[in-house]
């Protein structure tokens, strides 16, 4: 495992994506002392907006809020669905409880430690 696989910055409602955890934790002080966009980035002020601009193969990546909002405009989505109830104040739709979601593929079970967990994707059942 790389020292970009060890640790995952979390936030609730930002995002922030990087190659390493440090440079991902450093985009999310930026971002919670108010900073906006770096050099290269583009800024999106909506979820709709964010979509425009992406265009149908972009990854939405981030916390509660951002998934939230992104999911009218989401057809295919990648858990990694752990095995154990950490302490949260933030949860994503349970996508197994949906008539809208299916799962497409899923790993079998994976241990790290004392965790197990799997990585599933769901896909939006076209109506």
């Amino acid at each position: 495992m790389t020292p970009s696989q060890r640790q995952n910055p979390m936030s609730c409602n930002g995002m922030v994506t990087s190659p390493h955890y440090l440079a991902s934790q450093a985009g999310l002080d930026i971002l919670r002392r108010g900073g906006t966009a770096i050099d290269g980035a583009e800024l999106a002020h909506s979820a709709a907006e964010a979509y425009e601009m992406s265009g149908a193969d972009a990854m939405v990546l981030g916390g509660q809020s951002v998934f939230r909002d992104m999911m009218p405009y989401i057809d295919r989505v990648f858990v990694t669905k752990i095995n154990c109830r950490p302490r949260s104040d933030s949860f994503f739709e349970n996508l197994d409880e949906s008539s809208d979601w299916c799962i497409t593929d899923q790993s079998e079970a994976l241990r790290e430690g004392d965790i197990e967990y799997s990585f599933i994707c769901y896909e939006r059942i076209e109506r």
